[in-house]
């Protein structure tokens, strides 16, 4: 196997020494034209016509880069522009009108632990709540599922904007357990 690879190298680095040779002789003979023969010349008007049609080529990608670069530079100060302005607007909304609501308490968020009465669960005599409403469809607790409820499942104490264990029902289920449960 170590043969193998040792003969690619080996044909790789032949072929790159001729590449380089065959250059370096073109070389030679462009930079030594003859001064007898008007053909001799013409590879020289072919090369200084191939490098300045690079450099224009070369030019127009860097203006085009920068363009592209400007364009976008003045999309997001644009955007910032607009972001800025639409904050101040809602900031002028939100200092409008009065303060009364405020003064009243009212829109405030409190504290459903202390409001909220405790109730044990009719089947097993625990503090839990057995089926509870908390929008259109309601919350029924691990403990059981036989009575009903309408009032929201308990914050776990230790953990942030979480509730005791159970399940969400839906709001058609929901209804229907209402609905059964209004029968009995």
């Amino acid at each position: 196997m170590n043969k193998k690879i040792m003969s690619i190298l080996a044909k790789r680095d032949a072929a790159v020494l001729e590449r380089d040779q065959a250059s370096s002789a073109k070389k030679e003979a462009l930079a030594r034209p003859d001064p007898r023969c008007f053909y001799s010349f013409l590879p020289l008007l072919a090369l200084a016509a191939r490098e300045e049609a690079l450099q224009q080529r070369d030019k127009a990608l860097t203006e085009r880069d920068k363009a592209l670069i400007e364009k976008d530079d003045a999309f997001a100060a644009l955007q910032h522009h607009v972001k800025s302005l639409n904050f101040a607007l809602s900031e002028e909304k939100c200092c409008e009108g009065d303060d009364d609501w405020y003064c009243n308490d009212v829109g405030l968020i409190f504290d459903e632990r202390r409001t909220m009465q405790v109730l044990v669960c009719t089947c097993t005599d625990s503090l839990h709540i057995s089926v509870t409403n908390g929008g259109n469809g309601g919350w029924q607790s691990s403990c059981c599922t036989a009575t009903l409820s309408q009032h929201p499942l308990p914050q776990v104490p230790n953990k942030r904007h979480s509730r005791v264990g159970g399940k969400k029902m839906s709001g058609n289920v929901f209804s229907r357990l209402l609905s059964l449960a209004e029968m009995i």
